[in-house]
């Protein structure tokens, strides 16, 4: 195990299942509702129910914006035996099926505009069908996938009471990619791996892998960015350009997927896999940060680079309308898996939209980028997050936002003064 860890990101907390309107037309999925602690959830991180309509796609991504996309789009690596990117509608849309809560097919071939119909509706969700991918790893030479950039402005604020006190205008430029499977960590101990494969598929864990996202941040008009954030499995990990990575020279960050689990990690340099920990649970947080012992909800994400064997994905930049269901579906856009074929497992359950990746306290991408601005070894923060996240629906953010922000706000200034210096 390197000392480096994981980012994790991804977001389970994201992969509850939600919504409010019963269907209409052909498919009736019966007079099911929504949890109302399902809905204080995905609610801010999406619209209101009263601006909701099923025909609304919402607005169109400027011209200038998919230029900074792409002047920005990052470069794509799987490992030798990983999955390829593929596109949402054309490949794993078309060979899915509507199911309700009784597991009943309700629709067959849905289109994007039946998902937009039924995006709300509760009990309903996707079930992916078709082959996990058109080709794996090394195989994947020619193979063209698919990536989702979208475009965020925001006003990033340091932590109450730092001077100086200024805020600063950001573009957050947003990439996902779509695999049709989601795996547990390649780097599983025996004794994890063996009741693992008992209970599921380790490759296979649930359906529909749309979290693990590359945030790239900049002011407005540089040219470099200042800042990218990593979403991996139930974290993020924050990264300061002139700090903790260089931002090469061609403006296109190579970004590397782990074998199984489908996170974006930088892509390492060495000949030979890297191994990083990983966890999508608060209960492993003092693990990913610290290391030591491997809890049971732990284990070790294994990542090919470029001199290890790594494939280089070419991926099309695709900019959706902000209210597309790939973004802001309530439903799960995968199946329901079960623990020995019995038990329902929250984490075995298909992700709703790419929107439903992170708390709603968090939602803003500038707090994300200060609060996961970890340090491996800060003992501080860990203790900070034992007290104050216990879990997903019991997370008081601001006293770690506070201690990392600071951190962030100190060295990004550090690093802006240096550039600045004639």
């Amino acid at each position: 195990m390197t000392g480096r860890s994981n980012t994790a990101g991804g977001a389970a907390q994201a992969r509850l299942a939600l919504a409010t309107f019963t269907l209409t037309c052909c498919v009736n999925a019966g007079e099911q509702a929504w949890d109302p602690e399902e809905l204080a959830f995905l609610l801010p991180l999406t619209y209101s129910t009263t601006r909701w309509r099923a025909d609304d796609f919402g607005a169109e991504t400027s011209s200038s914006d998919v230029d900074l996309l792409t002047r920005f789009q990052p470069r794509v690596h799987i490992g030798p035996n990983g999955l390829p990117p593929v596109d949402f509608y054309g490949y794993y849309l078309r060979q899915s099926v509507v199911r309700n809560a009784s597991r009943h097919i309700m629709l067959r071939h849905p289109t994007r505009m039946d998902l937009k119909r039924l995006e709300r509706t509760a009990g309903l969700y996707l079930d992916f069908t078709g082959k996990p991918a058109p080709c794996r790893g090394v195989g994947c030479t020619g193979h063209r996938g698919t990536m989702y950039g979208r475009v965020f402005r925001e006003t990033m604020r340091p932590p109450p009471g730092m001077l100086p006190a200024t805020s600063q205008h950001v573009v957050i430029l947003k990439y996902n990619l779509v695999f049709t499977m989601s795996g547990l960590p390649a780097g599983l101990p025996w004794y994890k791996e063996f009741p693992a494969r008992l209970a599921g598929n380790l490759s296979q864990w649930h359906e529909l892998d749309i979290h693990g996202a590359v945030h790239v941040l900049l002011r407005p008009g540089e040219r470099k960015p200042f800042a990218v954030i990593l979403a991996q499995h139930n974290f993020f990990r924050t990264y300061l350009v002139g700090k903790n990575l260089d931002w090469p020279a061609d403006g296109h960050l190579s970004v590397c997927y782990a074998e199984r689990s489908n996170e974006p990690y930088l892509c390492p340099g060495d000949r030979q896999a890297s191994r990083y920990r990983a966890t999508g649970s608060f209960g492993g947080f003092r693990y990913w940060l610290l290391g030591g012992r491997t809890p049971l909800t732990a284990g070790v994400d294994v990542v090919y680079g470029p001199n290890a064997g790594a494939v280089e994905i070419p991926c099309t930049l695709t900019a959706l309308p902000d209210k597309d269901p790939l973004y802001v579906s309530w439903i799960p856009l995968g199946d329901k898996k079960r623990i020995f074929f019995f038990f329902g497992e929250f984490y075995r359950r298909g992700p709703p939209g790419m929107n439903m990746n992170t708390l709603p306290s968090l939602r803003a991408y500038t707090d994300i980028a200060q609060f996961w601005y970890m340090q491996d070894g800060d003992r501080q923060a860990a203790d900070l997050f034992k007290r104050t996240m216990q879990d997903f629906r019991r997370a008081d953010p601001h006293p770690l936002l506070a201690w990392n922000g600071r951190r962030f706000w100190k060295d990004y200034l550090s690093i802006r003064s240096q550039r600045e210096k004639p």
